[in-house]
């Protein structure tokens, strides 16, 4: 590739603004993000004294950046660089992206999870669609396919392949391709500080709805999920994945290790209220008893009404076990966990220091021990247990004390969760939210089952990163 050329071309569209799309097409040319050092290296030696993102800064407004930044940073992410797993859902799988008339449904996904290709992407209606392909033995598994086979469904018999709802998938790409953009990202945020570039992205991953900048005492931002531009021809920095797959072969929720940086900071930490409603502590109610709260009112409600109507017989345990693993799942906890590994160096906020630099302290090839965990989680976990006042009973973290101290977060925010289902009802329901509107006593007893299997996760996290003494599996039972 001619990178002067390139050079030239945006050169060309900055010096006549109105003219923009030179600088668009010559950025689109870019097959991979790993070309942007290659592109600054050539723009440098043609113009020294010009600093290119500076540039492109000054003549493009704020959305046209953004447009360029996603043009330096994915558009070499290819189809085949992303997979997922089917989530426990009973979506509609269907013959082209969207809900109109004219987009044939031609299955259900049954509830299960399932590793699936995504072999392409489109946005409809203002939601993204994956289409899925699922393996000739795994896909009767996760699909129902209606008995009237018309043509399009003995297409999915012979394909394997349908579109599905964004929501009916958990994404995550390759960590080399997540690194590769974030890098880019970080050279365009160069001039923020390492706290600002962490809030900036952990804005644009989630929808502004989501009120984690209240929670964690952040001013509100001009670009979340919903505001940043949908770029159909790629896969987008913590938007269609917010997980990745370690070197080491372990699938991490990237997006909760970022909010875990942008609240495990000592200013921040602790806030219990926003306006006159308590919130529960920001830094548990914003990442790990956020989740499981979550899980803890859902299963009260009994939110997942398809889930168990297809299970009318299922034990009580497997309900709630449904309702942590889905809402809590282990690549989540870890992303919430393996943040504390790093919080001291996010507070220290060095000048030149690099989101991609402290994941890669944490996740990088060669910083693994010998059980194949990440270097930092033991000090993570050590943490992690002294913010929360947990303390180790002999050879077990489980203990009743531990189980209350993780009842009350969980509980505490489970209430909120409760909360913001009441608010989505009207005007009466939330008049009645400090009154007797929810079953307290039934809340407490599911935020207690939910913080047993937290407690039985953290403590399988101790044995497994030296804390606390291995147990053969035998020996569990």
């Amino acid at each position: 590739m001619d990178f002067a050329a390139l050079c030239l071309q945006i050169k060309k569209g900055l010096d006549a603004p109105k003219d923009r799309m030179l600088i668009y097409q010559a950025l689109s040319q870019l097959s991979s993000p790993d070309q942007v050092p290659k592109l600054l290296q050539a723009w440098n030696l043609l113009y020294p004294n010009l600093i290119l993102f500076d540039e492109l800064g000054r003549v493009l407004d704020d959305k046209e950046e953004l447009q360029a930044w996603e043009r330096l940073t994915g558009q070499s992410v290819k189809w085949g660089s992303i997979s997922a797993t089917t989530t426990a859902s009973y979506l509609n799988l269907r013959a082209t992206p969207g809900t109109s008339k004219s987009s044939v449904l031609i299955g259900k996904l049954i509830g299960a999870n399932m590793p699936v290709k995504v072999k392409g992407k489109a946005i409809k209606g203002g939601l993204t669609w994956y289409l899925l392909e699922f393996s000739a033995n795994d896909y009767p598994k996760v699909v129902s396919v209606p008995k009237n086979a018309d043509g399009d469904v003995r297409a999915l018999y012979k394909s394997h392949r349908a579109w599905a709802v964004e929501s009916a998938v958990a994404t995550y790409v390759d960590y080399n391709v997540f690194m590769a953009q974030l890098r880019a990202f970080e050279m365009i945020h160069r001039k923020l500080s390492l706290k600002q570039r962490i809030t900036l992205l952990r804005q644009m991953a989630h929808p502004s709805s989501l009120p984690f900048d209240a929670v964690i005492g952040t001013s509100g931002g001009s670009v979340y999920e919903e505001t940043r531009p949908k770029v159909y021809e790629m896969y987008q920095l913590v938007r269609d994945a917010k997980a990745f797959l370690t070197p080491r072969g372990e699938l991490v929720d990237i997006y909760h290790f970022i909010v875990g940086m942008d609240v495990y900071q000592q200013g921040r930490m602790g806030r219990e209220r926003v306006k006159v409603i308590r919130l529960g502590e920001s830094d548990p109610s914003a990442t790990w008893a956020g989740d499981i709260g979550a899980g803890a009112a859902d299963a009260l409600l009994h939110k997942d009404k398809d889930y168990e109507d297809n299970h009318p017989g299922m034990r009580e345990a497997d309900r709630i076990l449904h309702y942590y693993q889905t809402r809590a799942p282990s690549q989540d906890l870890l992303g919430d966990l393996d943040a504390w590994g790093v919080a001291e160096r996010v507070d220290h906020n060095a000048t030149g220091d690099t989101i991609s630099s402290i994941i890669e302290s944490v996740y990088g090839r060669g910083n693994a021990t010998k059980m194949g965990a990440p270097q930092l989680r033991r000090s993570a976990l050590e943490n992690f247990l002294t913010r929360h006042g947990l303390t180790m009973s002999g050879s077990s973290l489980v203990s009743v004390a531990n189980l209350e101290v993780l009842k009350y977060y969980i509980n505490d925010f489970g209430r909120v969760w409760i909360y913001r289902a009441q608010m989505n009802k009207g005007i009466w329901s939330r008049s009645v939210w400090f009154g007797s509107s929810y079953d307290k006593p039934a809340l407490a007893a599911m935020s207690e089952k939910m913080a047993a299997l937290y407690l039985r996760w953290l403590d399988e996290q101790c044995r497994l990163n030296g804390l606390l003494p291995s147990v053969a599996p035998a020996a569990r039972r």
